[in-house]
């Protein structure tokens, strides 16, 4: 009797808009993840100088972007995981897309608090219209 081969349990996905956009926020998250980690003080200075300067906190948060990161960058590659890594990733941006637009005129520069909300929206966007298409799937 012969058997129907069944789908690997890691199926890869291929490269594609989703693969990318996965690889992105895994780098980017990362990346700005291990800076507020790493460096509090200088990621405040250089990205997120909303007063008043906690490094406790930014290290807190740093962990989290690392652990965003490195969870999208596992799922990029597994395409059981996509759908669901988009629907949560997509509510993690829009709920730091909503706290930066509530707090857009708090950061000491203003193309701080601007650029954060934009890379927010963009995200969200991306993320949940991917999300939507995949789902539909």
């Amino acid at each position: 009797m012969a058997t129907v081969p069944q789908p690997a349990p890691h199926a890869r996905a291929g490269t594609d808009a989703v693969t990318a956009v996965l690889l992105i926020v895994g780098v980017t998250q990362l990346a700005t993840g291990a800076f507020a980690f790493l460096a509090p003080g200088a990621f405040y200075d250089a990205i997120a100088a909303y007063p008043p300067e906690n490094h406790h906190f930014l290290m807190d948060v740093g962990s989290w972007q690392v652990a965003l990161g490195a969870i999208a960058l596992y799922g990029a590659r597994r395409a059981e995981w996509r759908v669901p890594l988009l629907g949560l990733i997509a509510i993690q941006y829009l709920l730091h897309g909503i706290s930066h637009a509530i707090d857009v005129d708090l950061a000491e520069e203003a193309w701080q608090g601007w650029s954060a909300l934009a890379a927010q929206v963009v995200g969200f966007v991306a993320l949940a219209g991917l999300f939507l298409r995949e789902r539909a799937r």
